[in-house]
């Protein structure tokens, strides 16, 4: 079969010309212009984007509760926790060039969602298995902003002169313009920026238990562990090298 597709090839029959694919988790997606560019020309209207929008992964997380004066029970907590992180933010800026500025903002702030597998193992020798489920709120904001163009003409220089204020090379329809409120919140012209809308639709969820708990004294979640249990309630009495081990591993993981 002949590949009819056209190619750009050197003298030596090489391929000048190769397919790219997709740049995937560069630091900031590249902006989309309705006109111009920003960073390059002075009048533009470009929408930013901030990414990743979604990323998932796992983590483990080991917690070892085994001071002298733990409470309410010594034990250790091991997690394997299943994450996604989800926001958005886009950026809509305009900039007409000695006239008028805006930023507009529209943003869901980065939300957390993990699912928590794990266990805790008591020092009365009982495994609580526990399946959680966390979140944080979940919001909306939109903020904006806008500076319009300050600008000064002087009308009459000294009472012998127009050159250089009405006539001349140097003369200027304005000398002075600037962007107005464009300073920091401690300068005498400081940026005001307008939230137009911020709302909490849902609250954050900490550890809400599909399966189990992660209280280590827990009577109707945490079960024994045959032959561990009774050893380290001290009703077992016979094996003292498994119960001298077994109170041993707390005197490690501290």
């Amino acid at each position: 079969m002949v590949d009819a597709r056209k190619q750009l090839v050197g003298a030596d029959e090489n391929r000048l010309a190769t397919v790219s694919h997709p740049t995937v988790t560069t630091e900031t997606c590249e902006d989309q212009c309705v006109f111009g560019k920003d960073n390059t020309e002075k009048t533009y209207w470009c929408w930013q984007f901030k990414e990743p929008i979604i990323r998932c992964g796992w983590k483990y997380k080991q917690t070892a509760n085994t001071d002298a004066a733990a409470t309410p029970l010594k034990s250790f907590r091991w997690d394997y926790i299943l994450y996604m992180k989800t926001g958005l933010k886009t950026t809509s800026t305009m900039d007409i060039f000695r006239l008028y500025y805006n930023q507009w903002i529209f943003e869901f702030p980065d939300v957390d969602w993990d699912l928590n597998i794990g266990f805790i193992i008591n020092d009365k020798g009982q495994y609580c298995p526990h399946v959680m489920y966390s979140r944080s709120a979940i919001k909306i904001k939109t903020t904006m902003q806008q500076q319009f163009m300050n600008c000064a003409k002087t009308i009459v220089k000294n009472p012998w002169q127009i050159e250089g204020v009405w006539s001349g090379k140097y003369a200027k329809w304005f000398e002075e313009c600037g962007r107005s409120q464009a300073g920091a919140s401690n300068s005498k012209d400081p940026q005001v920026t307008w939230t137009i809308w911020e709302k909490e639709w849902f609250e954050a969820v900490k550890d809400w238990a599909w399966i189990g708990s992660t209280d280590p004294t827990s009577v109707a979640y945490c079960y024994n562990i045959p032959g561990i249990s009774s050893l380290a309630s001290g009703t077992g009495g016979s094996d003292l090298v498994a119960d001298s081990s077994y109170n041993n591993l707390f005197a490690t993981l501290h």
